[in-house]
């Protein structure tokens, strides 16, 4: 059953101020999903500050010092996620802009369209990557309290139950997947990424999530399922960071510790595909 189906949404405004996208990242090559991005930033005027003509709408933040505001993007598609970056970051932000360590940068995709088993894939194939993706992201976004590893939650106790029977659970909004918005928005949100004025890095981190995502929904669960055990029994964690993320994988392989992290992180996705409490974890 699709989320639509399961949750009533209104209509989307979708950003269709694009004519002529640039094309350098690629991004078009990804099917989906819209995306949406929050960007905050500190040090700020926003009565000083050119506003958006497009793409783009400013909020105040109160989580933020130092006239801190956010800037939040219509839902985009993917082939037009580059103009809208480089429009915000090259055009509207202020060279006084400054990202501190209380500033991160957040991703939502759209869901509504995917059955609950497919949003289902998609947090057992991040799960996988969890301590990955965080190395990218920023080590210290892994401390933060308002962006919790998953790996540290119970979330997994009848997860897989539960969606099976087209149903939600609770979730806070502070961890680094975020599936709380799939209830009121339709989205689901990774709050990783700190905060950065490189746009290069930002469309990595797209690269790598348009790629979890998008070889998440495509892939039937069984088979999602036995190539994590396989992996997981095997070792060969290289080859299925490969099938998921293709040569972007090596933006997030190049630690030392790679093979011990992702063996934590496939034992801890496992326990979400059983149902069952799995002894001995870690």
């Amino acid at each position: 059953m699709k989320l639509s189906e399961v949750k009533g949404f209104g209509n989307l405004r979708i950003n269709t101020a694009i004519k002529d996208p640039l094309n350098t990242q690629g991004f078009n090559l990804y099917p989906a999903p819209l995306t949406g991005i929050e960007v905050e930033v500190e040090n700020v005027n926003a009565s000083e500050t050119q506003a958006p003509s497009h793409s783009w709408r400013v909020e105040h933040d109160g989580s933020l010092r130092n006239m801190g505001i956010e800037y939040i993007s219509l839902p985009t598609e993917p082939k037009h996620i580059e103009s809208a970056i480089t429009y915000l970051f090259d055009d509207i932000l202020p060279t006084t802009a400054h990202f501190s360590p209380r500033t991160s940068i957040h991703i939502h995709f759209n869901c509504r369209d995917l059955d609950l088993m497919q949003i289902y894939n998609i947090v057992i194939t991040y799960q996988c990557f969890e301590d990955l993706l965080y190395d990218f992201a920023g080590k210290e976004r892994k401390k933060s309290i308002f962006c919790v590893p998953v790996g540290n939650t119970s979330y997994y106790r009848n997860f897989k139950q539960i969606f099976q029977q087209n149903e939600l659970i609770g979730w806070s909004k502070y961890t680094g997947l975020n599936l709380g918005p799939l209830n009121e928005y339709g989205t689901i949100e990774f709050r990783h990424l700190r905060g950065t004025h490189d746009k290069r890095v930002l469309f990595k981190w797209l690269h790598l999530l348009y790629s979890l995502y998008n070889y998440a929904i495509n892939v039937p669960t069984d088979v999602l399922e036995s190539r994590i055990l396989e992996a997981s029994r095997s070792g060969n964690y290289g080859a299925f960071g490969y099938q998921v993320f293709g040569s972007h994988f090596f933006d997030i392989n190049n630690t030392t510790n790679f093979h011990k992290k992702m063996a934590e992180d496939l034992a801890i996705s496992k326990l979400f595909m059983n149902n069952t409490t799995f002894k001995g974890l870690l």
